[in-house]
């Protein structure tokens, strides 16, 4: 896997390996996801939520995110996003969590803090719960983007009673990216 935009692009980052169960983000996902954010990105505060390899989350550091946090529970996943970020030398732009989605969402919002776009690639069996989404969507200021990859079969609520709403859907043969707005205030 490579960055492919930005300040870092072109470099390469490390996968999980042949062994591995994490499914990073294609190229060619990952490059139309980043071509449909465009200028959001700069300057933004990021989420990237069951990161796997932190792919996400990197990119978007490349492309001038202000800051990216990382969420997953896998011990190797945090591993490789730690040996990634310094092996990119953005360790005061980065943070990683480790530990359940859900009550590391929760925690943030303890925290008050907000993401400006959030990431969520969930484990396809899994998919995303609508507990999740409403946590994702506390976490969204008005105006905030999240963008879901999921599974075709997979169908996520559109919308969820704290004010986020489907806005763009792409897919890419098995994979769809759904992206979500949170409703601005009035």
């Amino acid at each position: 896997m490579r960055i492919i935009s930005g300040e870092l692009g072109g470099r390469w980052i490390k996968g999980g390996g042949k062994r591995s169960t994490l499914r990073p983000t294609s190229n060619r996902v990952k490059e139309t996801l980043f071509d449909i954010l465009g200028e959001r990105v700069s300057g933004a505060k990021v989420l990237d939520l069951f990161a796997g390899t932190g792919n996400l989350g990197l990119e978007a550091l490349s492309r001038g995110a202000r800051e990216s946090t990382f969420i997953d529970s896998s011990p190797s996943s945090v591993k490789i996003i730690r040996e990634n970020i310094d092996h990119l030398g953005i360790s005061t732009r980065s943070r990683v969590l480790q530990g359940d989605a859900s009550i590391l969402l929760r925690r943030l919002h303890r925290w008050d803090e907000r993401f400006d776009l959030i990431f969520a690639d969930p484990p396809y069996p899994i998919g995303i719960t609508q507990k999740i989404l409403n946590q994702i969507a506390y976490s969204l200021p008005p105006g905030g983007i999240f963008i879901l990859q999921h599974h075709k079969k997979v169908l996520p609520e559109a919308d969820s009673e704290c004010g986020i709403r489907k806005i763009r859907e792409r897919q890419f043969g098995e994979t769809v990216l759904t992206f979500y707005k949170k409703r601005t205030a009035g």
